[in-house]
């Protein structure tokens, strides 16, 4: 297949031109264009449509969706064992002294 286009059917003569804002690439798995990702800023969703991010530079696109430390749809939810802080866009690894932090003033706000 022609590098800007797919065949989202193996084994098929014809190419189709790949979407805008997503890549069209080798497959490894199959040697063949016969896949569409993302391109960075957007995310491809389960049933195959290219949407822009809401923070795009959590979506990175290509094979590795979200940007390390971000998960789900859209790269919106952090990983487990981490966390975005008041105002950040990126998930961040949750410290002990943070939690300990918000506690305190969470008490002291309540006493």
């Amino acid at each position: 297949r022609p590098e800007g286009s797919y065949s989202s059917t193996q084994g098929m003569d014809h190419c189709e031109r790949c979407p805008k804002n997503a890549i069209c690439d080798v497959n490894p798995a199959t040697g063949a264009r016969d896949r569409t990702l993302a391109d960075s800023g957007f995310y491809r969703l389960d049933d195959g449509e290219i949407v822009p991010c809401s923070t795009p530079s959590l979506c990175t696109g290509g094979t590795t969706p979200c940007r390390e430390g971000s998960t789900g749809t859209l790269c919106e939810l952090c990983l487990e064992g981490k966390t975005k802080l008041p105002l950040a866009v990126e998930c961040t690894q949750c410290r002990s002294w943070v939690w300990r932090e918000l506690l305190d003033s969470t008490v002291t706000v309540i006493s």
